[in-house]
């Protein structure tokens, strides 16, 4: 059985006075990442105003009484030699600052109050960052690779909140305004929806005097997302059209389990062994034996209250037909139970041996918590690693019936194609 010590972390949950959960995983001689995260992703953004959450992720590093200009803002946390972020999703957004050592970490938490209650909103400040949005939106649409995931989770997530997309669109982005950012800020980045996660070398009870008294956020009641989310095809094939290009990028695959889901373990372990590295089979399959892809592998996602299991590859127009049967019959061999025991082991020792070296940051272990943390799933990263190794043929065989079913896959194309240049045979 593994545990936090297996990996030298020894793992401390508090509860500030405000109901913030915290979640400190103390790694002595390491640097302290400093996270905090909010239940306030896309998926909150309202109707029309579609990336109004990432919007308001740009404004909050933008500029604050203490640092009136981002560069500001860098400048004073490298000279400390960290370094700061925002990140949104579809689910959340957070916001880090990560520090050399605990002489720094009350500088940093002053540094997380800066951008979550001083922040400017001024209006020069919101058109710039609107303009740089918008350039992002351009710079998507204009990288076929990075779009056909943004089709494909529309597309799976259709007519429900998760198919918001992150960036919104020109329109929507245009058309939000000062008070919706304004509104967004002080509704949404509160106590309620707030989470706190820390690694590095600091005790538990510096962690919560700091916060305590450099961190107060605005309070709000307990937010839960417990949405029970509709499986809706209406499509199954997205395709954005990009002439004159040979290459065609596609994503193929199925809504599957939330982050609480027990079948997150299986699901884990068959993502290894059909598309996991070098050694899975459709690499084998699709680059080492036929040449027809440089790469191909599988992305499991895993939110709140759903998921999606998907292949992501690339090849020619003229290969198309041929790369998509190919992917086809890996879905059967999973849905018919055709797993071997040897690929079963495969998938198990890969997850676990890969661990340690992936999991080398304080950074990285925050990443590995910070959703469990928010809602609130007690599971952490050695019960994940542990419930991996108890994974049976028999589960693999459960939840290949369950998700990789015939007449239930969506499929997202990049490339000079229609929805007619490929047939899905299944």
């Amino acid at each position: 059985m593994y545990t936090f010590k297996d990996f030298n972390v020894n793992a401390e949950k508090s509860t500030l006075t405000n109901g913030v959960p915290v979640l400190l995983l103390q790694r002595k001689g390491m640097p302290i990442h400093i996270e905090i995260r909010f239940a306030s992703g896309a998926r909150f953004d309202p109707k029309g105003k579609e990336g109004l959450s990432h919007f308001v992720e740009h404004m909050i590093v933008s500029g604050s009484k203490r640092f009136p200009s981002k560069d500001r803002l860098a400048v004073h946390i490298e000279q400390l030699g960290g370094i700061f972020g925002a990140w949104t999703s579809t689910d959340d957004m957070f916001i880090r600052v990560e520090v050399v050592g605990k002489d720094d970490f009350k500088e940093g938490v002053s540094i997380l109050r800066e951008m979550l209650t001083e922040s400017l909103f001024d209006d020069k400040t919101i058109e710039t960052e609107r303009g740089s949005i918008l350039k992002e939106i351009g710079d998507s649409l204009s990288n076929p690779s990075r779009h056909v995931w943004r089709l494909y989770y529309k597309l799976s997530f259709q007519g429900t909140p998760l198919g918001r997309t992150v960036l919104g669109s020109v329109k929507t982005v245009e058309s939000i305004t000062n008070k919706d950012l304004i509104n967004f800020y002080k509704d949404m980045l509160v106590s309620g929806r707030a989470a706190i996660i820390i690694s590095g070398d600091i005790e538990m009870q510096d962690v919560v005097r700091e916060l305590e008294r450099g961190l107060p956020l605005r309070s709000s009641e307990k937010f839960n997302c417990n949405e029970t989310l509709p499986l809706i095809r209406n499509e199954n094939v997205l395709v954005h059209k990009y002439p004159n290009q040979n290459q065609v990028h596609l994503v193929l695959g199925f809504r599957t389990a939330g982050i609480k889901d027990k079948d997150v373990a299986p699901l884990s372990v068959l993502s290894y062994i059909i598309g996991g590295g070098r050694a899975s089979s459709l690499q084998k399959k699709l680059r080492y034996e036929k040449g027809l892809v440089y790469n191909a592998f599988t992305s499991s996602l895993y939110l709140a209250d759903g998921g999606t299991w998907a292949v992501k590859t690339s090849t020619s127009k003229d290969k198309l037909q041929e790369v998509v049967d190919i992917i086809i019959k890996e879905f059967k061999k999973i849905e018919a139970g055709g797993i071997t025991d040897e690929e079963l082991m495969f998938g198990k020792t890969s997850i676990s041996k890969s661990s340690r070296r992936r999991m080398q940051t304080s950074g990285a272990w925050v990443g590995k918590h910070a959703k469990n943390v928010l809602v609130k799933y007690p599971d952490y990263f050695p019960d994940y690693l542990n419930a991996v190794q108890a994974v049976k043929m028999s589960d693999l065989s459960r939840v290949g019936k369950k998700y990789f079913l015939p007449n239930s896959w969506y499929l997202a194309m990049c490339g000079d194609i229609d929805e007619k240049s490929v047939v899905v045979n299944y």
